[in-house]
């Protein structure tokens, strides 16, 4: 399975994901997805970059139950760890950061909090 067919897949589970409930059991897809996403992401190319962005910014929406959100983190990481020169990342980093921001609210583990700063 190659990349680019695998993210065809993903993009209509990321426009479900705000109706998920926070206790569903559809809530563990996403947060796999968010997984796979970041096992791949030093084999992502270069052109799917801002497809994975906005796929990861669907996720991290304040819709999106707060285990997605969570999820999207690493990933997020692992991307701008890769990809920090792309620029896709000016077109969605507004946007992240205010998500990233809008997560502090409702968590409150020390060590989560980092991490949403730490983007």
């Amino acid at each position: 399975c190659s990349f680019r067919s695998c993210l065809a897949f993903f993009a209509p589970i990321a426009a479900l994901v705000p109706q998920m409930g926070a206790q569903s059991v559809c809530v563990l897809l996403p947060v796999r997805l968010c997984s796979v996403i970041r096992a791949w992401a030093s084999e992502i190319p270069a052109d799917a970059v801002m497809s994975v962005l906005q796929l990861l910014q669907g996720f991290l929406r304040q819709e999106s139950p707060k285990a997605v959100r969570l999820a999207a983190l690493s990933p997020l990481r692992a991307m701008l760890d890769r990809f920090s020169d792309s620029e896709a990342w000016s077109q969605v980093q507004g946007t992240l950061i205010d998500s990233c921001l809008a997560l502090l609210t409702v968590v409150q583990n020390p060590e989560v909090q980092w991490r949403c700063l730490n983007l």
